[in-house]
């Protein structure tokens, strides 16, 4: 960019701005299209939980495994954390391990991972029985608006 120069020879007084404001400008550009190429290419990849079913035994335990899966391959690193929803009929601790809540890393590539509720087997005869897994705070990846899984014990 260039100053005008006025009659007496000097510049113009907006004209010490303009290069900076320029480059400014050019690198908010910049910054803003690798943005949107990251936000379309993590927009790609949605993640989702089933909802396992496991006989519960009459004794010992069972492993109750909810398999996270998302849609697409990514380029990136994906993180989802998950946690016992606390609105599973079954009782924690008495009816299966408490789950420490966790995140699942989904390293480039990989487009599964697994979550396992350990269900302690009584012989006690009683209705199905459910754990609630919900997944949040997903990084390069979306949730579908379904973001739980709910686990049966027979």
């Amino acid at each position: 960019m260039t100053a005008t120069a006025t009659a007496a020879g000097t510049r113009d007084a907006d004209a010490r701005r303009r290069p900076f404001a320029t480059r400014l400008a050019v690198g908010l550009l910049i910054a803003a299209a690798s943005l949107l190429t990251f936000t379309a290419d993590a927009a790609a990849q949605f993640l989702s939980i089933d909802s396992p079913t496991v006989d519960e035994g009459d004794s010992g335990s069972t492993n109750l495994t909810f398999t996270v899966t998302m849609s697409a391959t990514s380029t990136f690193q994906v993180t989802v954390n998950y946690a016992d929803a606390g609105t599973g009929t079954a009782t924690s601790g008495t009816d299966y391990t408490a789950l420490t809540a966790g995140t699942l890393t989904f390293a480039p590539g990989v487009t599964t991972q697994t979550i396992t509720v350990a269900v302690t087997g009584d012989t006690t005869d009683e209705q199905n029985e459910t754990v609630v897994v919900t997944l949040s705070n997903p990084v390069n990846v979306l949730l579908l608006p379904a973001n739980s899984g709910t686990g049966t014990i027979r």
